[in-house]
């Protein structure tokens, strides 16, 4: 499947002003990764709702970091309740979910 990167200068504008809009980059400047977020609604036969936020870590995972720290603040910044928050590695070989 072809990802698409939402990088235009309205998407930047909204962001810079405090609006989050789905697919935008993230750069962490303390271990300088870049991170692309997305939210996800699936809706379950009780008619609720189940909000998964998702994490795209743009290089491979580095055993020296701390990811559960540097999610910490993009996530407490999030303005909706999320069920859970799924971090992933798309460059990272699949071994199991």
């Amino acid at each position: 499947m072809k990802k698409i990167n939402k990088v235009d200068w309205f998407t930047t504008y909204l962001q810079k002003k405090g609006f989050w809009v789905g697919g935008n980059k993230i750069i962490d400047f303390i271990s300088n990764e870049t991170i692309t977020e997305t939210i996800r609604f699936f809706k379950g036969e009780n008619e609720k709702y189940l909000v998964v936020y998702i994490l795209e870590f743009d290089n491979k995972k580095k055993s020296s970091l701390d990811y559960k720290n540097i999610i910490k603040p993009i996530v407490n910044k999030l303005s909706i309740n999320n069920e859970f928050t799924l971090i992933i590695w798309p460059k990272e070989e699949i071994n199991k979910f």
